[in-house]
C-alpha cells in the first residue's frame, strides 16, 4: 500500500499526522492575509510543518491504514513500518519522496530533513476559496470622488532597452 497518496485526506482531519520513529507534519492556521504589492487577497489556510522531533507513535496513523484499508493492527503496523522504511532508503539514496497534494520531502545538502508544501488548502472552512486579485482606486484628494482605475499589473513582461546582437 502506498501510504503516500493518502496522506492529504488525513491531513483534512488532524492537525498533526506522526509517522513513529521518524518524523511528524504538524499543521498550524494562517489567516487570511493581503498583498498590496501584487494586489492579491489570500484566503485563511493551514500551513504544514515538518517537525523531527515528533517521533512518538499517537497510533492515529495506524488508526487511519486500519480503518481505510480494513487491516488488523499489526497489519497496519507492518504497513507503516514498511512505508516508514521504503521513505528513508529513497532519502538516503537522495531521491525526493512525494506526498501528493501534500508536499515533497528531501534531504538537502547537508543531508538534513526539508518539506516543500504544495499550495493545498487543508483549512476546511476556508477550502476552495480562490486567491482574490484586486486593483486600487484611485481618489482625487480634494473631492474623494473616484478619478480613475490603477493601471493592472503587467502580465507581459518586456524587454527594456536595446538587444545586443552577438557577431
Amino acid at each position: 500500500l502506498d501510504l503516500a497518496h493518502h496522506i492529504h485526506t488525513l491531513l483534512f482531519e488532524q492537525d498533526t499526522v506522526i509517522f513513529p520513529d521518524f518524523v511528524g507534519f504538524v499543521s498550524s492556521y494562517n489567516p487570511a492575509s493581503v498583498d498590496y504589492v501584487q494586489g492579491i487577497i489570500y484566503p485563511p489556510s493551514k500551513a504544514l510543518v515538518l517537525n523531527e522531533r515528533l517521533t512518538t507513535n499517537d497510533g492515529v496513523l495506524e488508526h487511519f491504514v486500519r480503518t481505510k484499508f480494513e487491516l488488523t493492527g499489526d497489519e497496519a503496523r507492518q504497513v507503516i513500518v514498511d512505508f516508514i522504511d521504503g521513505m528513508k532508503a529513497a532519502l538516503d539514496r537522495g531521491e525526493i519522496v512525494l506526498f501528493p497534494k501534500v508536499g515533497r520531502l528531501y534531504k538537502n545538502y547537508e543531508r538534513k530533513l526539508q518539506f516543500l508544501q504544495e499550495n493545498t488548502n487543508f483549512n476546511q472552512d476556508a477550502f476552495g476559496l480562490p486567491s482574490v486579485q484586486f486593483y486600487p482606486i484611485l481618489r482625487s484628494r480634494d473631492s474623494g470622488e473616484r478619478v480613475s482605475d490603477a493601471a493592472a499589473p503587467i502580465t507581459e513582461k518586456k524587454m527594456v532597452g536595446k538587444a545586443k546582437t552577438m557577431a
